[in-house]
């Protein structure tokens, strides 16, 4: 009998150490919540533009950002009180919001940085235009007019300059657009809600933009433009319900094979003392 109490004690252990935790997203490193301007600057068209929004954001009590004048705005910068490890993470993500997207079209140069240099075009990640369209059609947030959620590859940027990021020492973020076209109009952007993830929210893979056929009209052109921006985020409830009645089928199907083998112990056992 103590032999059979040891073991079904061994099965239960297995059992219960084989469950699937629900606990996705605890273990987020935040970089920053945007509530205050502390460590944040930014400039366009060589004034400080850093503005900080008490209303207009989508976590905490505010957002930061900046407004680019004629579209454009020489950088939006953050810079940490001291590095951030995030080797463990695989994303960075946050929430973005512009008042008026013609700038994406009409800059000459888009990007958003990340470095280990305390600098910028120093071990830098980079992700820019032709990535970041895919970002725009995906990740639209429900209920949050003109806010968009974006997801950064820490380990598969778009380009590098002078080495990359060095995970382990995160230490400056920063956004820009420059060279827009002359009618270019004033437009504002918010961030907020920045963090370092391994399972981020409702994310797509970005990939770059194909060329467009030279042989297409202008119209057709503006058409396609237009069309990435009404794309609807998807339902991340959906998704999570589709994981969770997935992991219920496992959970089920161990449950199922550990009755099972405690069944048979149990039957063995039965005959083996009736035999004595």
């Amino acid at each position: 009998m103590k032999q059979f109490t040891v073991f079904l004690t061994v099965i239960l252990l297995i059992f219960s150490l084989g469950m699937p935790a629900f606990a996705e997203g605890t273990d987020d490193l935040i970089v920053n919540n945007c509530d205050s301007s502390a460590n944040w600057a930014a400039n366009s068209q060589g004034m400080d533009a850093l503005e900080t929004d008490g209303s207009n954001c989508t976590e905490g009590t505010g957002s930061i950002g900046a407004t680019a004048i004629n579209g454009k705005l020489n950088q939006l910068v953050y810079t940490p009180e001291s590095p951030l490890d995030a080797s463990k993470y695989s994303y960075l993500e946050f929430d973005i919001y512009f008042s008026d997207i013609t700038w994406f079209t009409e800059c000459g140069s888009v990007m958003f940085e990340l470095t280990s240099s305390g600098t910028c075009d120093k071990e830098s990640n980079r992700y820019m235009k032709k990535v970041l369209k895919n970002l725009f059609s995906t990740g639209s947030i429900e209920d949050r007019q003109n806010w968009w959620h974006f997801v950064f590859e820490l380990d598969n940027p778009q380009g590098t300059a002078n080495g990359k990021l060095d995970k382990a020492n995160f230490n400056y973020f920063r956004f820009y657009t420059v060279d827009p076209i002359t009618t270019t109009p004033d437009y504002t952007v918010r961030i907020d809600n920045m963090r370092f993830t391994n399972n981020p929210s409702n994310y797509k893979p970005a990939v770059e933009e194909e060329e467009k056929d030279a042989s297409k009209t202008e119209n057709t052109k503006e058409s396609e433009e237009a069309s990435v921006y009404v794309v609807k985020r998807e339902d991340t409830n959906a998704a999570l319900s589709g994981q969770l009645k997935t992991l219920l089928i496992v959970e089920i199907a161990v449950s199922a094979v550990v009755v099972a083998v405690i069944v048979v112990m149990i039957i063995l056992f039965v005959r083996k003392n009736k035999r004595s």
